[in-house]
């Protein structure tokens, strides 16, 4: 048996939608995650600490840093996030804070 993703007609677009960054209208789907771009393996590199973090954005985040518009503050969460929290903009800001501790208070 054989599976395609499809959108049906008023169902809307399959898991992501609009950045909800300011004034950014990039679109990330679910299709466009990366496979090994988790919540789980985004988590880890923020523990691990600031290179981990830019060794997962470069590997998952450069299709779409510069596509963000210059003003977005989530550019630099990787696309995983970004479908996870589609929904949710407090959830957006609470995953760039936790990076944002690690990165500069080490």
């Amino acid at each position: 048996m054989t599976t395609h993703a499809m959108t049906l007609p008023g169902n809307g677009l399959p898991g992501g939608g609009s950045c909800r960054g300011t004034d950014c209208k990039v679109v990330i789907l679910a299709n466009d995650v990366l496979e090994g771009d988790t919540l789980n393996a985004w988590h880890a590199a923020i523990k691990a600490g600031p290179e981990a973090m830019d060794a997962h954005l470069a590997t998952y985040n450069a299709r779409f840093k510069d596509a963000h518009a210059v003003s977005c503050e989530f550019s630099m969460l990787p696309p995983s996030v970004h479908v996870a929290y589609d929904h949710s903009y407090d959830s957006l800001v609470g995953e760039l804070e936790t990076a944002n501790s690690s990165r500069f208070n080490r």
